[in-house]
């Protein structure tokens, strides 16, 4: 109801009254049945991991969540012996330091690579690779998702969206390193697969090499909450934005977890709207799945 004044004095007088705002409507879907995504076969190899280079990267002048990166060195070691304290190593070297809270840092990009290394290596059992890319993955979708986060304050300062800082050189660094992961696709488990297919939907310049075996993965999962993204994906790399913003849609539609607001943001294209959709739906179909 909106008030109308008429002078000091006047009465106050409601026109339209029970009117409301139109409520745009919201189409829930029932989400896909889950699919589980096997790690079988494994087939991790008793070979050295290649980390030259190391100590030749300044990591002292560089930083990460809790101040200097020089301990990076020592963690990046650890990480490369498959039967040391993997889980705990992992959690501090990302979750605490280098990707703390979604954030990126000077340190961020560097240590990448040698993740990548430790992946084509061979040396890591099946599980152990999935959680390198679970990590790539986060990394590469953090510039994606400081873009969509600053979409609001761009506009009301009537700028383009501004990446949050290190983001783009994490996410390049990440891509630089797409041409060699894919190589593993014929020995990857389901599961490694599903990720790495993800992974190249953000590098569809770099990945689509392996768009029919992406392709065929998706019709092997169809139906299901894996396949969605596996689809997804799949458009992605054919460079389809059409059809990427459409299965990125359905998805929103029962996905809970995901911002509607997304695909409605300006000023940012279909394709990295789309790719946040998968970056971040694909780590909760596979949680489900396991």
């Amino acid at each position: 109801m909106l008030p109308v004044l008429r002078g000091a004095d006047a009465p106050i007088v409601c026109t339209n009254a029970g009117a409301r705002p139109p409520t745009p409507a919201v189409v829930v879907l029932a989400p896909p049945p889950r699919r589980s995504l096997a790690l079988t076969p494994d087939t991790a190899q008793d070979v050295p991991i290649d980390l030259s280079g190391l100590d030749d990267i300044p990591w002292a002048d560089l930083g990460h969540a809790h101040g200097s990166a020089e301990d990076i060195p020592e963690l990046l070691r650890a990480l490369s012996d498959p039967f040391g304290d993997w889980d705990s190593t992992l959690d501090v070297l990302f979750g605490d330091d280098l990707l703390h809270q979604g954030s990126c840092y000077s340190a961020t990009a560097p240590a990448l690579p040698f993740l990548s290394r430790m992946i084509v290596s061979g040396a890591l059992p099946a599980r152990q690779r999935l959680d390198l890319f679970v990590w790539l993955l986060v990394a590469a979708d953090r510039w994606a998702d400081s873009l969509l986060g600053d979409a609001d304050h761009a506009v009301a300062q009537g700028h383009l969206p501004i990446p949050a800082t290190w983001t783009e050189d994490v996410h390049l660094t990440v891509g630089e390193q797409l041409p060699e992961l894919v190589s593993r696709w014929e020995t990857e488990p389901p599961a490694v697969r599903f990720l790495l297919a993800c992974l190249a939907g953000l590098y569809p310049h770099h990945a689509r090499r392996i768009g029919d075996q992406i392709s065929l993965m998706a019709q092997e999962f169809h139906g299901t909450r894996p396949g969605a993204y596996l689809l997804l994906a799949e458009a992605l790399v054919y460079a389809r934005d059409d059809q990427a913003l459409a299965v990125a849609a359905d998805i929103i539609a029962w996905e809970t977890n995901h911002d509607p607001g997304w695909l409605e943001v300006a000023d940012v294209t279909t394709a990295v709207k789309a790719g946040h959709v998968l970056a971040e739906g694909a780590l909760r179909a596979l949680s489900d799945a396991e």
